[in-house]
């Protein structure tokens, strides 16, 4: 299994996956949490679910004691081992809700480029190769397709780019998977909060 470098969010995924499988334990959940989100990550790098989410779970993780004499002595001030595993619990739910399965498995190159061809003209046969992709994610039903599309719909830039995803690209994929009778896909998309709000109301 890939250990990423405390700088790369993906190691958040990875220690929030070791802990809810027993792997580590809440001390050693607590002390690399902190090491790799408050102290090495580079908050522009995260989406505006993980900031939220991340964040809150970082004051949980922050007040963390194993110790009972820390909840006699400031009653309420730490965090039980309970709290803590609900909080990560809670993280990993909304981590997963974004894009499906695994936001970390999106290409997150791609998903920069993508937007930077669809905002700046003058750049556009720089990251035409980003467009091409995506055209050609959107025309096969994968795993890999639909969490591209989510990826695009959380960080769409302007309510104007968020039109344009749904009129081009998820327009297309929906074409596709009504074409292929895939209600598995279907009922992803509309039940996805934010592939949900970039379709046109009923």
């Amino acid at each position: 299994m890939k250990i990423y470098p405390r700088n790369d969010k993906r190691r958040v995924y990875w220690l929030i996956d070791q802990y809810l499988a027993d792997k580590i334990d809440e001390n050693s959940f607590c002390d690399e949490y902190y090491y790799s989100y408050d102290l090495a990550i580079d908050k522009k790098t995260l989406n505006n679910v993980e900031r939220k989410a991340f964040e809150e779970l970082s004051m949980i993780a922050g007040r963390f004691s194993g110790y009972e004499s820390d909840f006699m002595t400031a009653p309420g001030v730490y965090s039980t081992r309970e709290e803590l595993r609900d909080a990560i619990a809670k993280t990993k739910e909304a981590l997963d809700q974004q894009v499906g399965v695994r936001s970390y498995d999106v290409e997150l190159n791609l998903i920069s480029a993508y937007w930077c061809h669809e905002v700046a003209s003058s750049n556009e046969d720089m990251f035409s190769w980003a467009y091409e992709e995506i055209q050609a994610l959107t025309h096969e039903i994968s795993e890999v397709s639909l969490q591209t599309l989510v990826a695009l719909a959380t960080t769409a830039p302007t309510d104007y780019l968020m039109a344009n995803l749904a009129a081009g690209p998820l327009e297309d994929y929906i074409n596709l998977v009504v074409e292929e009778e895939r209600v598995d896909q279907a009922d992803f998309i509309i039940n996805n909060p934010y592939l949900k709000s970039a379709l046109p109301e009923t």
